[in-house]
């Protein structure tokens, strides 16, 4: 996968005052809106993720790098967010190895919430959230 473009600002690389120009005019072509990223979209999945949403666009806001393309991005890091939290909270005072019964008796197994934990942490990763 690519790397994110920097935008003028971030850039560190020395540029002449023609490069400077042609950068700063292509990112006012690229600004695009930021209205749907006001309001946390109906599929995010609890006040958890609603928060988170809300949290990253306001840290966002601030930066003209995001706009509505990134909607569907920053509603699955929330989404994976709050799976996170919850799968954190459930494994809190537990042990990582928990009893599984089944026909052919009981067995030690690993705690089915650190599994969740993990593909919830690897979610938010694809986001560029870790």
């Amino acid at each position: 996968m690519p790397r994110a473009r920097k935008t003028f600002d971030m850039q560190s690389k020395h540029l002449t005052n023609a490069e400077k120009e042609e950068k700063q005019q292509q990112e006012e072509i690229l600004i695009l809106g930021k209205d749907q990223l006001e309001i946390p979209p109906d599929w995010l999945i609890d006040e958890i993720a609603i928060e988170e949403f809300m949290r990253v666009t306001k840290e966002l806001s601030t930066v003209n790098i995001v706009g509505n393309l990134d909607l569907s991005n920053i509603g699955g890091y929330s989404n994976a967010f709050s799976t996170y939290v919850h799968a954190i909270e459930c494994l809190q005072g537990k042990s990582s190895i928990v009893k599984e019964v089944n026909k052919s008796g009981v067995k030690l197994v690993e705690n089915p919430y650190l599994k969740v934990r993990d593909n919830a942490a690897s979610e938010m990763r694809k986001f560029g959230a870790l």
